[in-house]
């Protein structure tokens, strides 16, 4: 997968996988409009940081959400 450079709003999630649409709630509802960012038309994407702790301690899981924005 190529990834385009630009500006991006970055987000740290922590705990388990289960939850991430609690953090993307957040972003959507809150942190877009107090902000007024604009989102670039790419693709959002997740970097998964530790992912050998998914069976062992899932509440320890941290996950990067790169949003992308104009420029």
């Amino acid at each position: 997968m190529h990834l385009k450079h630009g500006r991006f709003a970055t987000f740290k999630h922590l705990g388990s996988y289960e939850s991430l649409s609690d953090t993307f709630d957040m972003i959507f509802k809150d942190w877009y409009f107090q902000n007024k960012k604009q989102i670039a038309d790419r693709p959002i994407f997740l970097e998964y940081l530790n992912m050998e702790l998914v069976d062992s301690s899932p509440d320890k899981l941290e996950t990067l959400i790169y949003i992308p924005l104009k420029s």
